[in-house]
């Protein structure tokens, strides 16, 4: 394997935790934001492996991994790999990455699911930080095994699993996508400091007259609400007390997006 490009999106931290692991197990290899920047080329080929790690959105595809996979130009006989990181189920969001890749002539070659810490407070609170140590240190020997099979280049196709379900919760996800904005409440803890904006990892959010604005395209991934300092954004009064994730391993430099 001479080279290897890890494609991830994260938002608070577990997806570029698992991508930096991988790829520091296989030599020559490179992570790349899904977020920031899209090859004009054609990539991959027998002498590149093309891999994707992002989390898992209602049992499938975050909108903007759909659509950045979608768009890239990868050549025949390339090896390809993805791995979802999930907190509760993932049902067949491998499983979708196969057949987008089929639409191009491909398949995925090596797919991974990966347990790690739910963060998706606008639904459930997520866990302490004991639980979220111990949780990391299993997702770390799953994670060992995942790149000893890359290095590999081990074949492992997903299976087509629950598909009808996992397809309907995925687009109930994005259903009513230009109400959301309505949602976000912002006290009087805001300071204005616009790291909500610089962690959107699609622009929604805009500072206009010291005062957050958000647009229409939100990804519903909360690194607005678990990265700000104060604590002064939430998400209609579902988040309201609940504790604020992101990985430990992850610092907030790393996931502003570079423009």
């Amino acid at each position: 394997m001479k080279h290897t490009r890890v494609f991830y999106f994260s938002a608070t931290g577990n997806s570029l935790d698992a991508a930096r692991m991988i790829s520091s197990g296989i030599k020559g290899s490179e992570i790349i934001s899904m977020a920031e920047k899209f090859p004009k080329k054609a990539i991959g080929g027998k002498n590149e492996s093309i891999g994707f790690i992002f989390p898992v959105y209602f049992e499938g595809m975050p909108r903007l991994v759909k659509n950045y996979i979608e768009n890239l130009n990868i050549k025949p006989d390339t090896y390809c790999f993805a791995v979802a990181t999930y907190g509760g189920s993932y049902m067949n969001t491998l499983g979708s990455v196969d057949t987008l890749l089929k639409t191009k002539g491909l398949f995925l070659s090596y797919a991974a699911s990966v347990r790690m810490p739910g963060n998706y407070l606008t639904m459930y609170n997520p866990p302490s930080r004991i639980r979220v140590k111990s949780m990391l240190e299993k997702s770390r020997k799953t994670l060992a095994k995942v790149t000893d099979d890359i290095l590999n280049q081990k074949i492992k196709i997903p299976k087509q699993r629950f598909v009808f379900i996992s397809n309907y919760f995925n687009k109930v996800i994005y259903t009513g996508v230009g109400k959301w904005e309505k949602n976000f409440h912002v006290s009087e803890k805001c300071t204005g400091c616009g790291i909500c904006a610089k962690v959107c990892p699609v622009d929604n959010i805009k500072i206009k007259n010291k005062r957050l604005v958000w647009g229409n395209e939100c990804e519903r991934c909360v690194a607005c609400i678990s990265w700000c300092p104060e604590k002064a954004i939430d998400f209609s009064r579902k988040t309201k007390g609940r504790r604020r994730y992101n990985n430990p391993n992850v610092k907030l430099k790393d996931i502003i997006r570079k423009k």
